[in-house]
């Protein structure tokens, strides 16, 4: 089982155990551009214009941003896909 498969399992699996840094590994690896404002951070991908997540940086993340940054990732993964696909 690679890195992100063990990531992506323990943040399904764990949510409140997750960190920031790997909400931002995961997300940044998706290729997401972050913004920083104070202890906020908002990720946005050019494939879903239409939805970014903004988190407080805390340890341990809480449960509900947890859930959104892996909606966040899937909708990347989905967009990319069917854009290699066309």
């Amino acid at each position: 089982m690679g890195r992100l498969e063990k990531l992506l399992r323990d943040m399904r699996n764990s949510p409140t155990t997750v960190r920031y840094d790997e909400i931002e590994n995961l997300l940044m690896g998706a290729g997401c551009r972050v913004t920083k404002r104070g202890s906020h951070r908002t990720f946005r991908h050019p494939a879903v214009s239409d939805f970014g997540l903004t988190v407080v940086e805390a340890h341990p993340m809480k449960a509900p941003y947890v859930r959104q940054a892996l909606r966040l990732y899937n909708e990347i993964m989905e967009a990319i896909r069917n854009d290699s696909n066309r």
